[in-house]
């Protein structure tokens, strides 16, 4: 609770944290992912009527149920069998370094992240729940795009449901000088 902090400061810090948990930033992006108004990022490949089962399209899920977490950190989307989350940002500033910070919901069996079909971001990991940054390569971002795809294991079976992300944070970590 803020009323126990101590100090002013302390309390300062923690409201801010608050207050300021969907901001990105300035020229930064926030997606909540299984929610539908804050997430124009996310890239379904197929309409929802010709793929009324989500097995193409990736699904909702809202039983990550914890307290202390924010509801945009209880839902998660996640994907089914072979196919992928991919999550679109645009209108990126070119001369800028970009950081992002994925909040991912857990789930079974490794999953990767990639930028732009290029670049690794993470490369097969358990996705336990957590929320974990990477350094956005600028060579990814330079376009104005930058788009980011989850996928697990090819081919690995089970419930076939991986990929588990809640939400997405794009910030600027630096900006390069441009000398016109």
């Amino acid at each position: 609770s803020i009323k126990k902090l101590k100090s002013d400061d302390d309390k300062d810090k923690a409201i801010a944290k608050l207050t300021g948990w969907t901001d990105p930033g300035k020229d930064g992006f926030y997606a909540a992912l299984a929610s539908v108004p804050q997430s124009p990022n996310l890239v379904l490949p197929v309409s929802l009527e010709s793929d009324p089962a989500r097995y193409i399209n990736p699904t909702v899920s809202g039983d990550r149920y914890h307290s202390s977490h924010w509801i945009s950190s209880q839902r998660s989307v996640f994907e089914l069998y072979d196919s992928s989350v991919v999550v679109r940002f645009e209108g990126l500033k070119s001369s800028a370094k970009y950081k992002l910070r994925v909040g991912w919901g857990g789930g079974s069996g490794d999953v990767q992240l990639s930028a732009n079909k290029k670049s690794i971001l993470q490369k097969y990991m358990s996705a336990t729940s957590s929320t974990k940054e990477y350094s956005v390569p600028q060579s990814e971002t330079k376009g104005g795009t930058l788009e980011l795809e989850c996928q697990q294991k090819p081919g690995v079976g089970g419930s076939g449901r991986s990929c588990y992300i809640s939400e997405m944070w794009l910030t600027v970590e630096s900006e390069e000088s441009v000398i016109v």
